[in-house]
């Protein structure tokens, strides 16, 4: 189910850290996670990983490494697109690891039946798209 209103507002946040900046307390408050779309709880899920939740502090583009970075901007693209999230539920934050981790085989190594299982669904690289296809075409149409 795509909840239109809650993706334009986590664009709107993930704007606000790829640009000037945004708290972290203020990503956690506003981002629409009581939302029914599977997108918002993953991305977010994914997210956390890449900064510290206390004590409040800015979070920036220089926040985060550019792979990162890339795959932010993946996920506005994907949050503006009306793709549905395909991906099989998998709890990122139950596995303490972010996607970029787990594919340099870094971190902790539970479950990894299960983290081939979700691998396997898609492309992991176009994550939170399940097919670069689906990202370039999100890509081509957005810029139209």
């Amino acid at each position: 189910m795509i909840d239109r209103t809650a993706r334009d507002k986590a664009v709107q946040l993930l704007k606000a850290l790829l640009g000037d900046g945004i708290t972290n307390y203020r990503l956690e408050d506003e981002w629409p996670d009581q939302s029914p779309d599977f997108a918002l709880r993953a991305v977010i899920e994914q997210l956390w990983f890449y900064y510290k939740d206390f004590p409040e502090k800015m979070l920036t583009r220089a926040s985060f490494s550019p792979d990162e970075i890339k795959l932010i901007e993946r996920c506005v693209v994907f949050l503006k697109s009306d793709r549905e999230y395909e991906w099989p539920q998998y709890s990122f934050a139950t596995e303490n690891r972010t996607i970029i981790e787990r594919l340099l085989g870094l971190g902790k190594q539970y479950s990894e039946e299960e983290w081939e299982r979700f691998k396997s669904a898609g492309e992991i690289d176009a994550w939170p798209f399940l097919r670069l296809s689906d990202y370039q075409e999100a890509i081509n149409s957005s810029s139209r």
